[in-house]
């Protein structure tokens, strides 16, 4: 009876040696830390690994699941040669007129270039000379643009560390991504959506900084109404209520700082749009009086930043800054003044040239890291980069003839830092600072590894799913 049993116990033997070798490399993986799979990585061996494992999917391991969609107008207006008011208003009606499912962005521009008898070969001549060519080529492009924006994202989230992706288009214009055992959705989002669009421009110097100011001002009192204005300062009220103490100290400093006080070597107080003075002063200096002195930049309080966009939204200031080749940019992170009364958080304001001296396609390798000792960022996250051929010339040229000037590195329109040129770089290497942690740095290196993509994409539906 005894020898009846045996192959079966053979049998079974054989099943539980094959189970545990199939498992083992799924158990050895699961408990790599991600510095381990890092260094795996570097080396080669982590893909084998992978290959290895029991893949398994939200259902089990719970995840992301996100939806993404290229924004394709703004493909469009990047594709033009030139670009004017009015292909900008046809765009604009096109892109409102197509949030339908069942409508068609090309469709609705199609429509909309022929009703106001606009020659698209003046805005696409790269493309052909008719209409139908013009259209046949920019569906194309936009066909192309989100099988790059696929590989791209395929690209970034092997390098994010997730073992089993996965990454499909959906339609023409939509791609699904799975995430199994992400639930970091902030993360997962930056990493996903960020365009990453790396530019270095060169900040114009106080003197043109404080001229545009002025004419911004006059353009601004003569251009916004009261009511206006009174929208705007409201939307600086805090949601706290303001102490006794915090209401006698703007009692006791109401003064208004003047354009020219901006650029002094001592640092105006904060201004508070929200008093009685405020508004006046907003009246008389709309867009100066949301400004302050913070080191050597302009500063804006964080309450303010809405008022400070709406203002610089406004076409007439556009003009005035399109007429300047110029234009503002926001700090990426906010900080507080040093000796300020109230712990309010700032963000730094940037005046730089209109056209970038040098993008970030010209970035060859990226790795976060530490920064060095005996310098400003040390032991702070850091973005190494080092550049092509083509990018270290441009560099070396552009950091030797502005020797002194400061050049704005500018992530996604987001100044991360300005540094001064202090001599002429032809080794083509940088660093970018600014980072809120060493998480943040390793993602920006992965998203600068794998590529800017060629349009934006923004998130239409996210779902965490639980385990």
């Amino acid at each position: 009876m005894r020898s009846n049993l045996t192959p079966r116990y053979l049998i079974i033997g054989i099943i539980l040696v094959w189970a545990i070798y199939a498992l083992l490399p799924t158990w050895q993986y699961q408990r790599l830390t991600n510095e381990e799979k890092e260094n795996l990585r570097i080396t080669g061996e982590l893909e084998s690994i992978e290959s290895q494992i029991i893949r398994q999917g939200l259902d089990l391991k719970g995840g992301m699941y996100i939806v993404l969609e290229a924004d394709v107008p703004a493909l469009v207006g990047n594709l033009a040669s030139m670009k004017d008011d009015q292909l900008e208003s046809i765009l604009q009606t096109a892109k409102e007129k197509s949030q339908s499912p069942d409508t068609e962005f090309f469709t609705v521009f199609e429509q909309e270039v022929i009703a106001n008898d606009v020659k698209l070969s003046l805005y696409y001549h790269q493309y052909g000379a008719s209409l139908d060519d013009i259209m046949t080529a920019l569906k194309d492009e936009a066909d192309d643009a989100i099988n790059r924006v696929l590989e791209i994202l395929q690209n970034r989230v092997d390098q994010f560390g997730v073992a089993e992706p996965t990454i499909q288009k959906q339609g023409r214009h939509r791609i699904v991504v799975e995430l199994a055992g992400i639930q970091d959705s902030k993360r997962a989002r930056a990493l996903l959506q960020s365009t990453a669009l790396l530019e270095f421009y060169l900040v114009k110097n106080p003197t043109v900084t404080n001229e545009i100011i002025v004419q911004l001002d006059e353009i601004l009192r003569e251009t916004t109404d009261e009511s206006e204005l009174k929208e705007l300062a409201q939307t600086t009220l805090t949601e706290e209520t303001e102490t006794p103490s915090a209401a006698e100290e703007t009692d006791e400093s109401d003064e208004a700082t003047t354009v020219s006080e901006l650029f002094g070597e001592t640092e105006s107080k904060p201004q508070d749009t929200t008093t009685a003075a405020g508004n006046n002063f907003l009246a008389d200096a709309p867009f100066s009086s949301l400004l302050t002195a913070f080191s050597r930049d302009l500063g804006t309080s964080d309450k303010n930043i809405y008022a400070l966009r709406k203002l610089l939204e406004k076409p007439e200031v556009q003009s005035v800054l399109k007429s300047a080749n110029g234009q503002f940019l926001l700090s990426n992170d906010a900080e507080t003044i040093p000796g300020a009364a109230t712990p309010e958080k700032f963000y730094r304001l940037y005046y730089l040239e209109r056209a970038p001296e040098l993008t970030g396609g010209v970035v060859d390798e990226a790795r976060a890291d530490l920064g060095p000792l005996g310098g400003n960022s040390a032991g702070q996250p850091v973005v190494s980069l080092s550049m092509n051929s083509d990018g270290a010339r441009t560099w070396a040229r552009v950091t030797g003839a502005n020797v002194d000037e400061r050049i704005a590195i500018v992530l996604d329109k987001k100044v991360h830092m300005a540094p001064s040129i202090r001599e002429k770089i032809p080794s083509g290497r940088t660093q970018i600072e600014g980072f809120a942690n060493m998480n943040e740095a390793q993602d920006i290196a992965i998203i600068l590894r794998a590529g800017a993509l060629p349009a934006p994409v923004n998130i239409i539906e996210i779902r965490l799913i639980g385990k």
